[in-house]
């Protein structure tokens, strides 16, 4: 025996959604992959990681024109991180501090700023190797880029000017 329904309910059953869900109508529309340009102003050593991180990422087939920005933050990071490091190696973690304080001379051994900005600029660096995709977990989420379409050579007549088909 079926239950009783009131009316408003029974004339609802076995209606259909009018309305489609928008998740299906998305379209993913592929990363086309390609090489971005090494600005000409970063140290060398940026240069150097630059290149290194480049072969990488398209190795990997990830790389795309639009990376350039965010390598070049990763790269000039590295660069300033190697530099504090070298401070720190130079200079050590702590230093000694003259302060003059009650007409005498006072000598006081703190922590080295640098190393607080060495640890910043880990932290920063981490982030960013995240956000490319180059550490070990986040290399299997890496997404990979479909290939450059290739150029077309222009044929040139023997004048010189392209050739035009008809």
């Amino acid at each position: 025996m079926k239950p009783c329904l009131p009316d408003e309910l029974h004339a609802l059953r076995g209606t259909q959604k009018t309305r489609r869900s928008r998740a299906k109508e998305e379209v993913v529309v592929p990363l086309v992959g390609g090489r971005p340009r090494m600005p000409k102003d970063m140290p060398a050593q940026a240069q150097e990681k630059w290149k290194e991180l480049v072969a990488i990422l398209r190795k990997r087939g990830t790389l795309t024109k639009g990376d350039g920005p965010i390598l070049e933050l990763a790269c000039t990071t590295y660069a300033r991180w190697r530099a504090a490091l070298l401070d720190l190696d130079t200079r050590g973690t702590m230093i000694d501090v003259e302060y003059f304080a009650n007409e005498r001379t006072y000598t006081k051994t703190v922590l080295n700023p640098v190393a607080k900005i060495a640890a910043q600029l880990e932290s920063r660096l981490c982030q960013l190797y995240i956000q490319l995709g180059v550490t070990p977990t986040t290399r299997l989420k890496a997404k990979q880029v479909a290939a450059p379409p290739p150029k077309e050579k222009v044929n040139l007549g023997p004048d010189g000017r392209p050739l035009v088909r008809i």
